[in-house]
């Protein structure tokens, strides 16, 4: 049942007139109720508040860190400072938690310090051999979790675990291990010509790793092996193991390994042309993230990516289209996936023709994406880079983009980044004269992409979406102007473009809307 809201500000207003004591007994009742109701990450929240910070990690290590998102980091880091060293040594799998979540937030001073005191604890001479052994696994799967981008220090960490442990540990079925991530190849892949090592080693760990965790995130190894076919334009081979990773993840109830599957699943569809498929996947994800803030962010990010590559803006969240990411707080999403962001951004500013403004920030993206080591953002960005400096008649610099993104992609054989850029990119490479191994990666990713080009501009048909809504914006304009029975030139002259942009505007008009004319455009819109 959902409260009104003018009930919720009257219960708030109380609740701030009240004194401290009467505000901790509000909190630490609401925090009973949540418990009762086995909803252990509000309980433990509940329970920060009211100050009681025994029942607080009680809470927390039963909710296993599932309910965390990357809005948490700031309460995440009031709980390491608040509590009592003395209840910390009683709960140390709680800084097991909190450490794995402080992982991917990028906050490295205070994962120093719950690694130093998980250290501590294992040399502990109070605690049983048992229990040395159980926190010893759970330290080695952090050691996992902290090489994700390593896999073959992951590989070890997960196996020695496994020695250590019963099979029980604080990584449990339904724990969060992409962090909001569409994508689990983004996170892992990040040296070039290793793509198949990687996939390769992640698949041997994944045994021990799901006898330890009850199974958390089976079926991620298709998926991941999906990924690697898909960006290598192995449509159909993609598709089935997408598939098998869907119907994994759904036996297992891992709905972030269902996200991901569904979300590759739409970009295959998408691109072969089934647009119908590709729209019914996007409503199952949004059914599947309901209720939790890390995986409507994942959602709303695999949306973005869409609409992005087929051009079609305004349905985008606003925070992602706006690029509110870069300087706010956005609820529910890691620091680590915010390389997947800038990709998503870079997109949406070519799409809008902003090619300065998109040219002014990608430079940072790029550093970011260097530091994180995360490889995919960097053939996004380079390939980016070539379409904007070539729009605005900077051919060297272009040039020297592209050549940037087929030095990295061709090592892997990477071909979908260039195909879903569409001609753009592919008129790039055209012109580029390349030594005789690229030269053949170059005119592969320009014959796959004039196969699939003429279905990034198929429309993406949703229920109750308006045809102009599926337009960039500066198209919206051009169609309206159009629907005031102004000719091409005085569109032109009145938006301060050259006529011969908005000939290729109309062009693409016509062909998302699937019209042929200014008439049956008018009919469209109207």
């Amino acid at each position: 049942m959902e409260l009104n809201p003018l009930l919720i500000d009257y219960y708030r207003s109380m609740l701030d007139r009240g004194d401290a004591r009467y505000r901790s007994e509000v909190f630490r009742n609401a925090a009973d109720w949540y418990l009762l109701n086995r909803e252990y990450g509000k309980a433990a929240y509940a329970y920060f508040r009211s100050g009681h910070f025994e029942e607080m990690l009680n809470a927390f290590e039963r909710d296993g860190g599932s309910s965390l998102s990357g809005s948490d980091v700031p309460v995440m880091l009031r709980i390491c400072a608040a509590c009592p060293a003395s209840l910390r040594r009683q709960h140390p799998y709680a800084a097991v938690i909190l450490g794995r979540h402080l992982s991917m937030a990028e906050e490295k001073e205070t994962l120093d310090k719950l690694l130093a005191f998980m250290n501590d604890y294992a040399e502990d001479l109070s605690i049983t051999e048992e229990e040395r052994k159980r926190f010893l696994a759970e330290r080695k799967l952090m050691e996992g979790f902290l090489s994700y981008k390593e896999p073959e220090k992951m590989l070890t960490a997960q196996a020695e675990a496994e020695k250590l442990t019963d099979g029980s540990c604080t990584v449990r079925r339904n724990s969060i291990s992409a962090f909001g991530s569409p994508s689990y190849l983004y996170l892992m892949y990040s040296r070039p010509g290793e793509l198949k090592e990687t996939i390769d080693l992640y698949k041997q760990g994944r045994e021990s790793y799901y006898r330890i965790t009850d199974n958390n995130t089976r079926g991620s190894e298709f998926l991941l092996e999906a990924e690697g076919e898909f960006y290598r334009g192995n449509m159909n081979t993609a598709d089935i193991l997408t598939g098998k990773a869907l119907n994994v993840g759904a036996r297992y109830q891992q709905k972030e390994v269902q996200i991901n599957a569904l979300f590759l699943h739409m970009r295959i569809a998408m691109l072969t042309g089934a647009t119908e498929e590709g729209a019914a996947a996007m409503r199952t994800i949004r059914e599947l993230a309901a209720g939790s803030r890390l995986l409507q962010a994942s959602s709303e990010m695999g949306e973005a990516w869409i609409y992005a590559v087929f051009n079609q803006l305004n349905p985008i969240a606003s925070w992602i289209a706006e690029g509110r990411f870069i300087y706010d707080e956005v609820p529910g999403v890691y620091p680590v996936v915010r390389d997947y962001l800038n990709i998503i951004y870079g997109k949406i500013l070519l799409d809008q023709m902003y090619y300065t403004k998109y040219l002014g920030i990608s430079m940072i993206m790029m550093e970011e994406a260097e530091r994180s080591g995360h490889l995919l953002p960097k053939i996004y960005l380079q390939i980016f880079d070539a379409i904007a400096y070539r729009k605005i008649n900077m051919p060297e610099r272009s040039e020297a983009a592209m050549r940037k993104a087929v030095r990295l992609a061709a090592r892997d054989h990477l071909i979908v980044p260039f195909a879903e850029n569409g001609g753009a990119a592919a008129n790039i490479l055209k012109t580029i004269s390349f030594d005789e191994n690229e030269k053949e990666f170059a005119e592969e990713c320009i014959r796959f992409t004039e196969k699939y080009e003429r279905n990034l501009n198929v429309l993406l048909r949703e229920a109750g979406i308006s045809p102009l809504s599926l337009l960039t914006r500066r198209e919206q304009e051009i169609s309206l102007l159009v629907a005031e029975g102004k000719t091409n030139l005085q569109i032109a002259k009145e938006l301060n473009i050259a006529e011969i942009t908005v000939k290729k505007s109309l062009s693409n008009i016509y062909a998302r809307l699937g019209v042929s004319n200014r008439t049956s455009l008018l009919n469209k819109i109207k």
